[in-house]
């Protein structure tokens, strides 16, 4: 007896069994499916981890493939926060509550807002005119406050996180621990890139 079984589409999502440096896993998404979404990249979303409307939001970064192809690592390094409102990237086994909700400002431009659940702050940049950009802290959730608007997408692979008020300027961060800054937006630059997890 002969099985036969139906050939898959031409586009799919692997997981690359073997991390690379700190990086928890590696997928390679094709950029010619009929699955795709408005960026050109399928959808992978990690699911089960966090609750409703939470997200692990991890750094990622991409490289080019086969012909055709993106592999994207999504790295260990966690965005967190301090009780004290400091932003950090840090491994999964030292980020403690990783899990970040996602709010609606008052603008009424969907979800907007990034609050952390271990410190029930919200993701903050304020413009600091020393340095002449904005820079990122924790600050207490304020529906009205435009300094915590974000433009992101969690369904996507990846995604920048991009200030609504402090229009060209994103969350940049490195691909191991550390402390995530604002930067221009720099499309060529993979530190923008965050994986968001549900």
């Amino acid at each position: 007896m002969q099985l036969r079984l139906p050939l898959l589409a031409a586009s799919a999502v692997a997981l690359d069994a073997l991390p690379r440096d700190n990086s928890t896993e590696s997928a390679l998404i094709s950029e010619m499916a009929p699955g795709v979404n408005a960026t050109g990249l399928e959808s992978a979303v990690i699911q089960g981890e966090f609750g409703p409307r939470q997200w692990g939001i991890q750094r990622a970064s991409e490289r080019e493939g086969r012909p055709g192809t993106v592999i994207v690592t999504r790295h260990d390094a966690w965005l967190t926060m301090w009780s004290s409102g400091t932003v950090t990237t840090d491994r999964k086994m030292y980020a403690g509550e990783r899990a970040w909700q996602t709010l609606e400002s008052t603008m009424h431009d969907g979800f907007d807002m990034l609050q952390s659940m271990q410190t029930s702050l919200c993701l903050d940049a304020w413009w600091d005119d020393s340095a002449g950009r904005p820079k990122v802290h924790g600050w207490s959730c304020d529906f009205a406050n435009n300094n915590q608007y974000w433009k992101y997408r969690t369904w996507e692979t990846y995604t920048k996180i991009e200030h609504k008020k402090w229009g060209g300027w994103c969350l940049m961060g490195e691909a191991d621990k550390g402390h995530p800054w604002m930067e221009r937006c720099d499309h060529d630059d993979d530190r923008l890139l965050w994986n968001f997890v549900s």
